[in-house]
């Protein structure tokens, strides 16, 4: 349920507004003439829109670039864009990429299984290693500490010039663990042999970023190794364990009632412990878990009174709810623990039963000081014989009285006992229960890959804080992590941290006599960075308004322009449940959900709606109508869309030039290219990372290519049989024909389940499904060496083929061409020679022999060997901008040096932008003296092209009338206004609605230089002694200049530019409202930051009570004093500052507010407003070929008691949080491990210590339950 507070009086009328606004201006007119004449205001709007446009016509060179592409209207050829073709090609190259990061992590779970089969335990090992935080630190006598040592780091431009080590990596342990631990020393010890794997890793695949494996024991390896710094009190908190990629793919989706005893005997220390383990076992639970907590004593007491007997998401925002109310909860009265679990149980099983939850493994945490019963018989009811519901005490306290009772109830049920004595033992006690819960997983060996939604990890700005001369750090699973340097290149300096996702498995032993044990050792994972995603996206097929986006299996949001995880664009400080934001939140005109649901369940399909489109900082709205198309991506829990918009959104245009001129024009110093548009991918191979786009285009466009072709050896005449033989350890193929090929064919081969392919197709799947080099051999009598090939590798198939494709030799080979979007582009040359050393070499087996042409690669020809891969079609068509743009650079130049033009300085810069991300810029003035300094650069981001979104200039000179120009004044993140106007108009290929926009150009003028522009027109009349009856000098009247949102422009009072026009004017803009001229939509932004004033919260309030702050204070003490240790002090410290923190703080909430956009239909009208008897009268007047409006009001009357029209949002109220109110679709993961029947439930914490009296009692009578 939601409570909508809205500004009363603004919509009463606006339904009548339609049908009389037409009425409103004929009986205005027609009546007694107003005191402003509507004749003269017109000639002010003519003059002014005539000399405005003149200028940025003549600076902007529009004519002349629209001129230029109509020479070129007969000769291009225009292309309706295939919305489902384009997202399904747009989920397979996604699908590749993120095979390919997952075959790199199970390469590394393979390794770590088989390492750690073949180490035995050693409790006495000593092993020196590469701690993260020691290495290269000294002691006072200038030696290595001990587990530092000297680690070279060199800075690498991949990891955004970070100093790392590309042959090793580093071990960090938490701060609260002891670093030479038997366990972890060993565990360390075994997983060195991880250190090849990550190197040959990132060797395959140089996109790699962030390779890891996380130890059940709790040290965290990671390659590249890089130094760890801990924060002001020397601590690091980091522990991979209780991060979402470990969880998640350690354990099952789980069901989850955490009990937690609030007797009396609970009071003060305990009920503190008590709190911070169920907060802990909370952060072990992600999105795909259910979970509810109740207090109990005498009574049961629901944690939220308003979700009984029922289950929530475990997502970030339903997790913070709970928590705020464990400061609720006080200890008193007698614990009824029965009644408790018989709830419990009575949860679970209705939700089982009714598919609510997770439908997978379910447990119940009990939080308690002790035990009187072990409570056999809720047991007996509800859980045995199967116990599919597993028990987890906690015991809070340093007294083991009732101790034997929880540790039977954890035995008896397949779960695990811990103690917790004091604050500093919470986490590494509740983390235990995770390595239960993923013994079945273990025991049936399941390696599940598991991805995680988009998120932020690692405490970054203490990265900046330790070493600042990293401006734009990435986010790591600790405190170190580089962002790489081609997202770096992308983002621009002093911007926030992007999202990733991480691919994950869990590792296991696989030792014989562990089996039924199921012990896990840990997680491997790697990370990928969102803009990796983005860089697939075919971003000029979008059109100007359209974008891809990216769900999860619960629809969150992968990726999305839309998407706002930071507090403050360009700030770090991330948003609570940034992770868990709803697609239904972004796209939320689809009332019913609909795309949602489609896409949740993995469909294939298109949707169809209107949608208003928000730009310039929210402030401005574009509707249009958007068609949705969506499928999901193979191998993954994630579905990708599309959207483009209607009309000139879905046409696309292709035009040709020479290459030759195409490359020169290109060249030129004004043109830039698109930052975080791929053009070329030079991020594939370490040798191409300093490349520009243009040269990396270059290079792309003038490399002479290798095409495959058969040796004339293979010219012989009868069936035979192909082998493609594959190493598993590498990526290298070899073809084996054991007869020759018919003269001057080629073969079609036949798969091994019978379908018949072409050569090219068989290849071509191949290579897409296996392979990133290929070797052939050279001669069919001499055996050679064949790189990284294992000559003893069984075959993975034999395939039939018959000769059926014939060519000449001396041709080149049709059957591979050498185009970007063919996956046998996709084949890398290694650059070596196949004889080197380290080859083995594969003999002649029997009548087979091996034949081939050295290299299938669309190879470059340089020393490296590599060939740099592009978008064969964006590139030709940015080429074909630059030669069509360039001729306004040379008028530009032209106006630059012409001295008797723009003498004022009045106009700054000229550019203008193509649809292929190309832009161009001209200074009039020298940048020293420029107005606004941020424009076009990356500090503008709504200014330039971006990764998901063409810039504000453009898109909305777009959906502008063609030929009128696009005025505004920016709005800056501070608020302040930036003392320019800017101007755009775009420019079409056609004069009809299906035309492509194929650019749009403007200049920045300054604001004074525009608004003397305004002044000078509003003093014309049209008498013919030239003198006016009336100004806007005079001081009867008021004029503003207001644009198509009501935000003006020009006033009298320099202080309300940029403001609305109904704060300053609400009668005026009530009566547009009213009439017509101008329109209301309302809009809901649920990512919205909300001011709160803390000190109104209960927690605030409770101390300042005097006795409850000094029994606060008290505790807080005996806290102190019993639990003090570095790690317990660093948290109590954090919990001050923030008790010290400001009264009022920006909190994340939902808002619903107006956006104003005026009726084109109506250019000019006038209106009465009576203000309390006094009859103000105001002209409207639309400025031509302009998105612009004067507006004249009389002066004479006091009408500032008529209520403001302001754009302030105003917070959706929710009685409860909406994600525990609304719950939506979510698909299940596939995979489901809740219990095994090898499993060893008696590994249930220190079981072993029972004493004799309660093993001979307790276990018969649990045995002869179960029998049952």
């Amino acid at each position: 349920m939601r409570i909508n507070w809205r500004i009363p009086g603004l919509g009463a009328h606006f339904l009548l507004a339609s049908a009389l606004s037409v009425c409103w201006t004929l009986l205005e007119v027609r009546g007694s003439p107003p005191e402003i004449p509507l004749s003269v205001v017109k000639l002010w709007a003519s003059a002014f829109g005539g000399e405005i446009k003149s200028i940025a016509s003549k600076y902007s060179g529009s004519q002349l670039l629209q001129k230029k592409y109509k020479d070129y209207e007969k000769s291009v050829r225009i292309e309706e864009i295939d919305g489902a073709k384009l997202v399904k090609n747009l989920a397979q190259n996604m699908e590749e990429m993120f095979r390919k990061k997952a075959e790199a992590t199970r390469r590394v779970v393979e390794a770590a299984e088989e390492a750690h089969l073949q180490h035995e335990e050693n409790p006495d090992l000593q092993y020196e290693y590469f701690n993260a935080v020691l290495i290269n630190e000294v002691d006072e006598d200038g030696n290595s500490v001990e587990l530092g040592g000297e680690f070279l780091l060199e800075p690498n431009d991949h990891f955004n010039n970070l100093s790392v080590n590309l042959s090793l990596s580093v071990v960090q342990v938490p701060t609260n663990m002891y670093n030479k631990d038997p366990d972890i020393v060993n565990g360390v010890y075994w997983s060195e042999a991880l250190n090849k794997v990550f190197v040959d890793n990132f060797r395959r695949d140089p996109t790699l970023i962030w390779q890891y494996f996380g130890s059940a024991k709790g040290f965290f390896r990671q390659y590249p190794g890089v130094k760890w710094h801990p924060d002001e009190h020397g601590v690091i908190a980091f522990d991979c364990r209780n991060r979402k990629w470990y969880i998640q793919a350690a354990t099952s989706p789980k069901d989850v009632v955490i009990l937690v005893d609030v007797s009396g005997s609970m009071k003060g220390l305990r009920l503190t412990i008590a709190r911070q383990t169920v907060a802990s076992i909370l952060d072990t639970l992600g999105d795909d878990d259910f979970f509810n907590i109740i207090a109990y004593n005498q009574e049961i007491h629901y944690v939220e009174p308003c979700l009984n007997a029922t289950l929530v998401q475990a997502d970030s925002t339903n997790k913070d709810h709970f928590k705020e109310h464990l400061d609720k909860l006080f200890a008193k009265g007698i614990g009824l623990l029965g009644n408790a679990l018989s709830e419990a149980f009575t949860i679970l099983n209705e939700i089982n039963q009714t598919g609510r939850g997770s439908s997978c493994s379910q447990a119940i945490m009990l939080v308690t000081d002790g035990a009187t019963e072990m409570h056999d018989d809720v047991f007996a009811k509800y859980n045995w014989p199967d116990r599919k519901v597993r028990i987890f005490p906690y015991l809070i306290g340093r007294e083991s009285a009732f101790a034997d009772n929880l540790k039977w109830m954890a035995c008896a049920n397949k779960g695990y006992f811990s103690q917790i004595s004091t604050l500093a033992d919470v986490q590494e006690n509740v983390m235990r229960y995770l390595h239960v819960m993923s013994r079945p997983k273990v025991i049936d060996h399941e390696h599940d890959t598991v991805w995680t939604e988009a998120y932020v990890d690692s405490a970054l700005a203490q990265a900046h804080k330790c070493c600042p001369k990293h401006k734009q750090q990435y986010p790591l699973k600790g405190h170190w992590k580089a962002h790489t340097s081609h997202v770096h290149r992308q983002l621009g300096e002093n911007k926030g941290p992007n999202p990733m996702t991480t691919v994950a498995m869990p590792v296991f032993s696989t030792k014989n006599e562990t089996k039924n044990q199921g012990i896990l050792l840990g997680v491997a994972g790697t990370d990928i960075p969102i803009q990796e995603l983005m860089k697939v996206i075919p971003k000029h097929k979008l059109g100007i308004h359209g974008y891809a986006f990216a769900i999860t299996s619960n629809g969150y949001i992968l990726m999305h322009p839309d998407l706002r995880p930071l507090y403050q664009e360009g700030q770090k400080r991330k948003k609570p449940s940034y992770s868990s934001v709803d697609l239904s939140e972004v796209e939320w005109e689809d009332t019913e959900d609909f795309l949602r649901t489609a896409m949740v369940n993995r469909k294939t399909g298109t949707f169809s709606m209107e949608v208003k489109r928000t730009v310039d900082k929210g402030k401005r709205v574009l509707t249009m109508h958007n068609d949705y198309y969506y499928t999901d991506i193979k191998g993954t829990p994630f579905s990708v869309g599309v959207t483009l918009s209607r009309g000139h959104g879905k046409f696309f245009f292709k035009g040709n030039v020479s290459l030759e001129a195409g490359l020169h024009d290109l060249e030129q110093p004004d043109v830039a290219l698109a930052d975080e548009w791929t053009y070329c991918n030079t991020d594939e191979h370490h040798e191409h990372r300093h490349l520009t786009q243009v040269q990396a285009i270059k290079m792309y466009m003038t490399t002479r290519k290798t095409h495959f072709k058969l040796l004339p050896e293979l010219a012989q005449t009868a069936p035979a049989t192909i082998q493609m033989h594959v190493s598993a350890s590498s990526s290298s193929l070899f073809l084996c024909f054991n007869q020759p090929l018919a003269d001057g064919a080629l073969p079609a081969l036949k798969r091994c389940d019978g379908q018949r392919q072409s050569m090219r197709r068989m290849v071509t799947t191949l290579l897409r499904e296996c392979f990133t080099t290929i070797w052939l051999n050279q001669t069919p009598t001499t055996p050679q060496r064949i790189s990284q090939v294992d000559p003893h590798q069984k075959p993975l198939c034999a395939i039939d083929f018959t000769p059926r494709l014939a060519y000449d030799e001396s041709s080149s080979a049709p059957a591979l061409p050498g185009t970007s979007s063919d996956p046998v582009d996709a084949i890398h040359a290694k650059g070596h020679d196949p004889q080197s050393s380290n080859s083995d070499l594969l003999p002649s087996r029997g009548s087979m022999s091996c034949f081939g042409t050295g290299s299938v690669s669309d190879a470059l020809e340089s020393p490296n060997g590599f060939r740099v891969r592009g978008d064969r079609e964006l590139i030709q068509q940015v080429l074909f901008d630059a030669v069509v743009t360039a001729p306004v650079e040379a008028y530009w130049t032209g106006l630059a040096l012409n001295k008797s033009e723009n003498s004022d300085k009045g106009v700054e810069i000229a550019f203008l932008g193509t649809r292929t991300g190309l832009s161009r810029t001209n200074l009039f003035v020298v940048p020293e003296q420029l107005t606004n300094r941020d424009f076009l650069t990356a500090e503008d981001k709504e200014g330039v092209f971006n990764a998901d979104h063409f810039p504000l200039w453009y898109k909305r000179a777009a959906e502008q009338v063609p030929g009128t120009f696009v005025y505004s004044i920016p709005f800056s993140s501070g608020g302040e206004n930036k003392s320019v106007v800017l101007a755009s108009t775009a420019i079409q290929l056609l004069d009809d609605r299906k035309s492509p926009i194929v650019a749009a150009v403007g200049i920045q003028m300054k604001l004074e230089f525009f608004q003397r522009k305004f002044w000078t027109a509003s003093r014309q009349c049209n008498t013919l002694d030239g003198k006016c009856a009336i100004s806007c000098d005079n001081e009867e009247i008021k004029c503003y200049l207001i644009d198509n949102n009501g935000f003006i422009l020009v006033s009298e009072d320099t202080s309300q530019t940029n403001l609305f026009f109904g704060e300053v004017e609400g009668a005026v803009m009530n009566k547009l409202l009213v009439m017509g001229s101008f329109k209301k939509i309302n809009l809901y932004d649920y990512q919205a930051l909300c001011k709160e004033y803390a000190g109104s919260s209960d927690s605030a309030r409770t101390l300042l009570d005097p006795f409850t702050a000094v029994k606060w204070l008290l505790t807080e003490l005996v806290i102190f004093l019993l639990e003090f240790n570095l790690y317990s002090w660093w948290n109590c410290e954090t919990i001050v500052k923030a008790q010290r923190s400001q009264r009022t703080m920006m909190v994340p909430c939902d808002t619903e507010y107006p956006a104003f956009v005026s009726e084109r239909t109506i250019k000019e009208t006038t209106g009465n407003i009576d203000c309390g008897g006094c009859i103000r009268t105001f002209v409207i007047q639309q400025i031509p070929s302009s998105n612009l409006f004067m507006v004249v009001v009389e002066n004479k009357c006091d009408c500032d008691s008529a209520p403001s029209v302001t754009m302030e949002p105003i917070e959706i109220i929710y009685i409860l949080p909406k994600q525990l109110k609304f719950q939506k679709d979510r698909r299940r993961p596939q995979s489901c491990h809740p219990f095994h029947p090898e499993e060893n439930a008696m590994e249930c914490g220190s079981a072993n210590t029972l004493s004799f009296t309660l093993v001979a009692i307790a276990f018969p009578v649990l045995s002869f339950v179960i029998s049952r």
